[in-house]
């Protein structure tokens, strides 16, 4: 069987596993047909949650893990296609579905043909990319154990299609996802002196943090408040408000000197205001830093454009850490405009081939 032959199996996963997309951690579809397609390969597999871990050990010194993402975002889709999403409210808007379809055929691909690889082969389909940095659990379930590296496609419509792309070192963001929370006490707005207006207070903390960013970090972060809510009525000081916020950085310097400058703010307009404020902290994606050695393995297989450092955040990053690899991402623009996490978003399958065929390249390399 041919790599190309490969091409309606990639098409026609894909398309079924966009008609089910599935949130964080609730993957249950996902994963049943993930299951049914292993076993029917003979691999060896477990589940942790909704994730699935499989294993081809051939007896090889080298061991190298490829990693799929499963969740879906809570988008709906807009369009007709025939194979457009069942659940209502939730798409595959990222490219989840390719990723998926790309590992499953590398999958069978391995088990089909174990005596042309040169490694062992860990096959990682990982829930929570989008939202809770699901990348860590499998780490603390040992998916990585006795893997010496590990590699991930990511669809890129940003890329023409055919063209593949890997930015060197500290390529992607760290993202510091929080909220900053503000208590005060309530009174009619005509007595505002007997109030404690937790909302003024927010307000000024957030509008400071924007104004106070140093100049010399400018560039290398992001500080963005998407959403300010709290209060009850327009006549009534505000008790409690919330902001939730974001921060992009590339290095932990960076976000040190955010934090504390936050901290000051939060602590000057407790003594402006009166108001009790802080800080929760609800994920930490660290910035991702490819390995330059797995990427002039990947060059010898693929053409690659050098990208430049980008502000979104991959929770592939924590595998990074643990071990060498690198995020290859391949371009899927064909003149249309679709835009990753857009209710439109869609792309021609035939690019997965190119994932595919890079997989079976470094699994094939003799070590």
């Amino acid at each position: 069987m041919k790599i190309t032959d490969y091409k309606n199996y990639l098409i026609k996963t894909r398309r079924y596993f966009h008609s089910i997309p599935e949130i964080a951690y609730n993957e249950y579809k996902t994963q049943a047909q993930i299951v049914k397609e292993l076993k029917n390969l003979g691999l060896n597999f477990r589940t942790v949650g909704t994730a699935v871990i499989a294993k081809l050990d051939i007896g090889k010194n080298k061991t190298l893990a490829f990693r799929s993402d499963i969740d879906a975002l809570p988008i709906t889709e807009k369009g007709e296609k025939t194979y457009k999403s069942k659940h209502q409210g939730f798409m595959h808007a990222c490219g989840h579905d390719g990723h998926i379809a790309n590992l499953l055929a590398f999958s069978k691909y391995c088990a089909l043909n174990p005596e042309k690889l040169g490694c062992n082969v860990v096959f990682i389909f990982q829930p929570a990319e989008e939202t809770e940095g699901g990348a860590i659990n499998m780490i603390e379930n040992g998916a990585l154990d006795g893997v010496d590296e590990i590699y991930a496609i990511h669809l890129d419509p940003s890329l023409k299609k055919g063209m593949a792309g890997i930015g060197s070192g500290v390529s992607m963001a760290g993202s510091y996802v929080f909220d900053i929370t503000a208590t005060g006490e309530s009174s009619h707005c005509a007595e505002k002196h007997k109030g404690t207006d937790a909302l003024h207070a927010l307000i000024d903390v957030i509008t400071n943090i924007y104004d106070d960013i140093p100049e010399n970090i400018k560039d290398d972060t992001v500080f963005h408040c998407g959403k300010i809510s709290g209060g009850v009525a327009r006549n009534i000081v505000a008790d409690s408000a919330v902001a939730n916020c974001t921060l992009r950085y590339f290095e932990y310097s960076q976000l040190e000197t955010v934090l504390n400058l936050i901290d000051c703010n939060i602590k000057k307009a407790e003594k402006i205001y009166g108001a009790k404020l802080c800080i929760n902290m609800l994920c930490n994606y660290i910035p991702l830093e490819n390995s330059g050695r797995c990427i002039e393995k990947v060059k010898k297989y693929i053409e690659i454009t050098p990208l430049p450092r980008r502000f979104t955040a991959e929770d592939f990053a924590f595998y990074l850490k643990e071990t060498e690899g690198c995020l290859i991402w391949i371009g899927t623009d064909n003149g249309e405009g679709k835009k990753l996490h857009s209710a439109d978003f869609d792309f021609d399958e035939s690019v997965l081939l190119s994932g595919l065929k890079l997989f079976i390249s470094l699994a094939e390399e003799k070590n």
